[in-house]
């Protein structure tokens, strides 16, 4: 589907079938970056060019915007955020606690979400 250099990782479908998103890394393996495209390789083109690490990217079900992981704040310090799909817009932070929140999934429906975290209760 792909045949830039350097590495791509973590393609996953949108809920409708009609796009591809994953993570492309920059030549060096420092940065990675959202891109989609249609399942046939055609309408390719890069959401962000947000200049860090970005883990697990993610369609909504909506279809308007995609969830990721990344370690913008640090790399002790991994946060969920998201994008309007056409990546016209910054992409916005969800969460602000230290640690890991990351690897969001929505529910089918998109009512709900799941990630992992490493956060504790008292």
């Amino acid at each position: 589907m792909t045949n830039a250099r350097g590495y791509d990782a973590e393609g996953s479908y949108s809920p409708d079938g009609e796009w591809i998103v994953w993570r492309r890394f920059d030549e060096e393996g420092l940065t990675a970056e959202i891109w989609v495209a249609r399942p046939d390789g055609s309408a390719a083109h890069q959401v962000t060019r947000f200049e860090a690490m970005i883990w697990a990217p993610y369609i909504h079900p909506s279809g308007e915007y995609i969830m990721f992981t990344t370690n913008k704040q640090g790399f002790a310090n991994f946060e969920r955020n998201m994008v309007d799909f056409a990546g016209e817009h910054q992409p916005v932070r969800v969460t602000y606690t230290d640690g890991f929140d990351g690897l969001p999934v929505p529910t089918p429906d998109g009512s709900g979400l799941t990630w992992t975290t490493n956060r504790h209760g008292s």
